[in-house]
């Protein structure tokens, strides 16, 4: 869940939970007008996969129906008159009984096969609405990206972020925070600020690394190291939520 955190330790092989709730906070000066858009837009999208799924769930169901029926009705007219116009022609009880019960024969056959399509149908409609659903959650999972990486163009957000997570491991003497230069200045003020305020000892080294995108950074610590920021975050969400 995006209310949750999520950490990714390489070498200590860790993973915890972040905060991510900060995506929630309103940026001084930021539109409500375009948030509320946003959430129109993104509820339209929804309603208008899951809309369009049905749909076709139910014209495969219509289709696999109407078939079957025409299969069954042709099937079992045909025998029963064959049955009907040799056993007559013939003479014989026995020929008639005999073609009318190759024509129920025929008929139920027919049957089972139609009920064949039907399930086959079913199954066709299952895998779709899945797929249908996968793709919602696609769309969910690029949304949820799209408002943190608006939110990580504040440079104090890393900041923030970092100091959640220090302050989870600061038994540890040291830390070396790679991540964009974008952040570096913010990082290096707030720390020195934030180990004024609080009870934090462990030293904070902060190296710019633009290889590194915005929104994520890599905590060198003495035992391992963790990855945090958005990559992180929407990974573990692919992982729970689409088994990718």
């Amino acid at each position: 869940m995006l209310n949750n955190k999520i950490i990714k330790s390489k070498k200590a092989l860790y993973k915890g939970v972040l905060d991510l709730t900060i995506i929630d906070k309103v940026r001084v000066g930021e539109s409500n007008v375009n948030k509320e858009n946003d959430c129109r837009f993104r509820d339209e999208v929804i309603k208008e996969a899951i809309e369009s799924a049905e749909i076709k769930k139910n014209e495969i169901l219509e289709e696999a129906k109407i078939n079957a029926q025409n299969i069954e009705k042709q099937a079992y007219e045909k025998g029963y008159s064959q049955g009907q116009k040799n056993g007559y022609e013939d003479g014989y009880k026995e020929s008639y009984d005999e073609y009318t019960q190759k024509a129920k024969d025929e008929a139920d056959f027919i049957k089972n096969q139609a009920n064949l399509i039907l399930l086959q149908a079913n199954e066709k409609m299952t895998e779709y609405i899945k797929e249908k659903n996968k793709e919602i959650v696609r769309l969910a999972i690029n949304m949820a990206s799209s408002v943190l990486k608006k939110h990580f163009e504040d440079e104090e957000s890393m900041s923030d972020l970092l100091k959640q997570i220090i302050q989870d491991y600061e038994g540890s003497s040291s830390f070396i925070v790679r991540c964009n230069s974008f952040y570096k200045d913010n990082i290096e003020k707030e720390f020195e600020l934030f180990k004024e305020e609080t009870s934090l000892k462990s030293s904070v080294f902060v190296i710019a690394d633009d290889s590194i995108d915005k929104g994520n950074a890599i905590i060198q610590k003495e035992n391992g190291r963790i990855i945090v920021g958005i990559d992180c975050a929407m990974e573990k969400l692919k992982e729970e939520l689409l088994g990718e």
